[in-house]
């Protein structure tokens, strides 16, 4: 139980459900294929003796590609996120999504770490006035959100089957502190890649 009264699991919940009535499992894990795509992507932007943490650890999909040093939290080991109050320069995670947690965890995340980077529903990151809130109050600017496709995420149906886009679009958003700048869109997707023509100069 964290100090807003909610207890958090290992488990990402997931509140979506198909017009067709299918809902998707509540245990949500990163392939670990595309955490080490996401950790790539951003390794040019670490520093040298730069600190990571993963606050929801799961199976190791973010935690075992992090750099040194590095450290977690897992409510399963005992390991409460809420009680950790060390300072990080880096948090990369695939964070719980019912939105009565996320609020209080993306908080906690801002509260400690430079650079905070969720795995989650775009909605569930910048859908409300109240979320973008939570990072500026905490002086954290938006710097980056990369569409990137479910299957590639590794996110199922309860029966196994590959998950597939239902109206929700998956992201990875990465906020800095003190980042004032334009927020960089990028798409690992071709399902809602725009598409540009090109133009024909006479």
């Amino acid at each position: 139980m964290n100090k807003n009264g909610y207890t958090l699991h290992d488990d990402k919940k997931s509140v979506i459900e198909t017009v067709t009535g299918d809902k998707v499992s509540s245990v949500v894990y990163t392939n670990k294929d595309f955490a080490k795509r996401i950790l790539t992507h951003f390794e040019p932007q670490f520093n040298l003796n730069d600190t990571f943490l993963d606050p929801c650890k799961g199976d190791g999909a973010f935690y075992d590609h992090m750099p040194k040093p590095k450290e977690y939290c897992e409510i399963q080991e005992g390991k409460d996120f809420f009680k950790y109050n060390d300072k990080a320069n880096w948090i990369i995670t695939n964070p719980p999504w019912q939105g009565k947690v996320y609020a209080p965890f993306a908080n906690h995340c801002f509260e400690v770490s430079d650079n905070v980077i969720f795995l989650v529903k775009l909605f569930g990151a910048i859908g409300t006035n109240r979320r973008l809130r939570d990072a500026l109050t905490n002086k954290h600017g938006m710097k980056e959100i990369i569409i990137c496709d479910w299957k590639q995420a590794g996110f199922y149906y309860i029966d196994g089957s590959a998950k597939a886009g239902e109206g929700f679009v998956l992201a990875i958003v990465h906020w800095q502190k003190h980042y004032d700048k334009d927020c960089h869109w990028t798409y690992w997707t071709d399902e809602v890649k725009p598409k540009i023509k090109k133009q024909k100069h006479r």
